[in-house]
């Protein structure tokens, strides 16, 4: 079965944010990670390419002119020692570059906890 690609607007790009660190730890150039990104990743419209691009940079990478900076998430980011690290660390970059995103995240972990302390609590008769 050929592997699904998934279309702007529709989950995170996991493979091509990780190819994107991958290349900007192997050269902070933007421009080269950029060209490579494009030829690399799997969609066949250039056009989506760009836009991914655009966005996935936005979200990940700090550019000073020309450079990736030096983050302490690009840093960590090599020096993560297993996948599951990796991943966690992308997710909570994630989280850290969409604060709406992060907020909805809270929101729903303490509606969880809060339902689960009222299920546990006996309620007084009325």
């Amino acid at each position: 079965m050929a592997e699904k690609v998934a279309t702007l607007g529709y989950g995170f790009h996991l493979a091509e944010t990780k190819l994107m660190l991958d290349l900007v730890i192997e050269s902070p150039d933007r421009d080269r990670v950029r060209e490579k990104c494009i030829l690399r990743w799997p969609q066949a419209s250039a056009t989506n390419k760009e836009k991914m691009w655009n966005h996935l940079a936005k979200r990940y990478l700090e550019v000073d002119g020309r450079t990736v900076a030096r983050t302490t998430f690009i840093t960590m980011y090599p020096a993560s020692r297993s996948d599951q690290e990796r991943l966690e660390l992308i997710f909570y970059q994630l989280c850290q570059s969409t604060p709406l995103l992060l907020r909805v995240l809270r929101m729903l972990a303490q509606d969880a906890h809060l339902h689960r302390n009222s299920i546990l609590q006996p309620c007084d008769p009325p």
